[in-house]
């Protein structure tokens, strides 16, 4: 069967800007979050969180990824302090997280105080299996950044089996399983340090 040229690159469009407002839609829920952090002269930080989403949560981590402090079914509005007066000098983020992105303040200790960097969004990848049954599986994924970022595919001996690095603003690819055998498998998108898995099991 022959499909018009015109028409394959209507359906890519189509797909795309499906992709992009489901994203943008994302945007706005989130730009409506009012995500506050101010520093208190005792090295406190106070938190405060309104229009939160039911899938939100706050993460607090060191500059080793290691989770300090994290707080699921954030109460509305949200309010909350953190000391900082026993940590040692150095990096810190603190995020609000919900499904399909995160808003990250970056928190700098030093010597002379501490400083609260402006909220950085990052889009999170957006996994759908194509039907029931199916062994096909559509990966769509936002890169605000444009920086290069990585999609791999990897089975239970945790051997990749596909590999793609793309630095397209929208990415949308669908991933045939059929042809490999039954089995575990995860897709992992890593880009600008977050890395995002997504199990699937091929019957």
């Amino acid at each position: 069967m022959n499909i018009n040229l015109d028409t394959l690159i209507m359906r890519q469009f189509i797909n795309t800007l499906a992709i992009t407002l489901v994203f943008l839609t994302s945007f706005a829920t989130l730009a409506t979050e009012n995500f506050e952090v101010e520093v208190k002269s005792d090295q406190i930080l106070n938190i405060k969180i309104s229009n939160l989403q039911t899938s939100d949560q706050l993460i607090f981590k060191d500059s080793n990824g290691e989770v300090l402090f994290k707080e699921q079914s954030l109460s509305q509005p949200y309010t909350r302090h953190i000391s900082l007066e026993d940590l040692p000098n150095g990096t810190y983020s603190l995020s609000l997280e919900d499904t399909y992105m995160t808003s990250t303040k970056t928190i700098f200790k030093t010597k002379s105080g501490i400083r609260v960097s402006n909220s950085e969004v990052a889009f999170k990848p957006h996994f759908q299996l194509m039907e029931p049954n199916s062994k096909k599986v559509k990966v769509a994924f936002v890169n605000s950044t444009m920086q290069p970022a990585q999609f791999k595919v990897l089975n239970k001996k945790g051997q990749v089996i596909f590999n793609l690095e793309n630095s397209d603003t929208v990415f949308s690819k669908t991933l045939d399983f059929s042809e490999v055998p039954s089995g575990n498998y995860s897709i992992a998108v890593n880009t600008k340090g977050r890395s995002y898995y997504k199990d699937i099991t091929i019957k």
